[in-house]
């Protein structure tokens, strides 16, 4: 049985909230994205990884200064390797934008379920 191939769901025409959605535009006005999905389908991967990369990018260099607010769901504290980090316990709601101290950990952060964006 084959596994279901994921494609990216992003439409030409809609606002570039980040870089990556900036680089979603180049790619699929030069259908550079066809060529990635048939190389991925070649090589047996379940997608070609356009999506996570231009939310990735989205993340790190959006567009607009936006203040993002993160549920901490676990304690954060400073290290030897960062001690420029502010404390934070679990259940404080931060604000996050670029320039706060945690802006750049932000993404591993949720991926380690450390904290969790609120919409």
């Amino acid at each position: 049985m084959s596994k279901e191939f994921k494609k990216d769901d992003y439409q030409l025409g809609q606002e570039s909230k980040g870089f990556g959605d900036t680089i979603a535009k180049f790619t699929h006005t030069f259908r550079i994205n066809k060529v990635a999905e048939a190389v991925a389908k070649i090589a047996g991967a379940a997608g070609c990884g356009c999506k996570e990369r231009r939310e990735f990018l989205n993340q790190l260099f959006p567009y607009k200064t936006t203040v993002r607010k993160f549920k901490v769901l676990a304690d954060i504290t400073p290290s030897d390797t960062n001690s420029y980090l502010d404390s934070y316990k679990k259940g404080d709601i931060i604000e996050i934008k670029r320039g706060h101290d945690l802006f750049g950990a932000v993404i591993e952060l949720q991926k380690e379920g450390v904290i969790e964006e609120i919409i």
